[in-house]
């Protein structure tokens, strides 16, 4: 399917269809995520069969009709703001100072004893979105925080050389 056709299919297609493929795509994904045997297609593994990567398959394209028929139930929402508008707007500034959060979070929860790997991914990714958002608030007066200088973008020209040929 071409982007041009899959565009027409997005824009004409009901949103009860959507919802069912979403629902249908994340139920295979969870059933193929679930079973220990199924082989990640894209794996090198020794006792993988033939079945195993076809529910692989199958499980990728679950959540890939998933993920594809999210994306267009939220884009139908038109909404420039909102929960996602504004971090989505901000995302270069959480791109650039998310580690400094996921790390500190993750140091402070094995200082305090917890080490259960969900725990760590929920708070740690919560910090890496909320520190960064919180920053660029609180450093909004120094513009130059996240972009880079004109030396910077200079330098870059300057250090390959001149082009020969």
């Amino acid at each position: 399917m071409t982007f041009e056709r899959f565009t027409q299919w997005a824009a004409t297609s009901r949103s009860s269809a959507l919802v069912v493929i979403f629902a249908a795509g994340g139920v295979v994904w969870l059933s193929a995520a679930s079973v220990p045997w199924v082989t990640v297609p894209t794996i090198i593994d020794p006792d993988r069969g033939l079945v195993s990567v076809l529910a692989g398959v199958a499980g990728v394209l679950g959540a890939l009709a998933a993920t594809l028929a999210a994306s267009i139930l939220l884009a139908r929402l038109q909404t420039s703001g909102g929960v996602l508008g504004y971090p989505g707007r901000l995302s270069h500034q959480i791109y650039l100072s998310h580690v400094i959060f996921t790390a500190g979070t993750r140091v402070a929860l094995v200082r305090i004893g917890i080490v259960d790997p969900a725990t760590h991914l929920a708070l740690g990714t919560a910090a890496g979105i909320a520190g960064p958002l919180v920053l660029e608030q609180v450093t909004r007066g120094l513009p130059w925080l996240f972009a880079p200088p004109c030396a910077t973008r200079r330098a870059a020209t300057t250090v390959a050389g001149p082009r020969h040929g």
